[in-house]
């Protein structure tokens, strides 16, 4: 989401549906083909701010697929949605 602020826009993450403190996570399979779920939390592992962050990715890649500033947004999409956890920049390192 963006929040309106007098200097611009502010980026603001949202959890979709499941909202919990990280340190609360549970591990479990996640039977679905939902493309958004990071590939680690389908296979079992806990949720993590990085599998937050594929899933941010995945929906900005959605949102801005065809048109015209998908250009703006590949450098995050492709950094949001690597396939390893490891490799997923934090949110701070993201917006900076």
């Amino acid at each position: 989401m963006l929040k309106r602020k007098k200097e611009g826009f502010h980026p603001m993450i949202i959890n979709f549906g499941k909202s919990k403190p990280i340190e609360k996570s549970e591990a479990h399979k996640r039977y679905t083909a939902a493309d958004y779920i990071a590939p680690e939390v389908r296979n079992g592992r806990f949720e993590t701010t990085a599998s937050d962050l594929y899933s941010v990715g995945k929906m900005l890649e959605r949102g801005v697929h065809g048109r015209n500033f998908r250009d703006l947004f590949n450098n995050i999409v492709m950094q949001a949605t690597q396939s390893s956890h490891w490799c997923r920049p934090s949110v701070r390192e993201l917006i900076v």
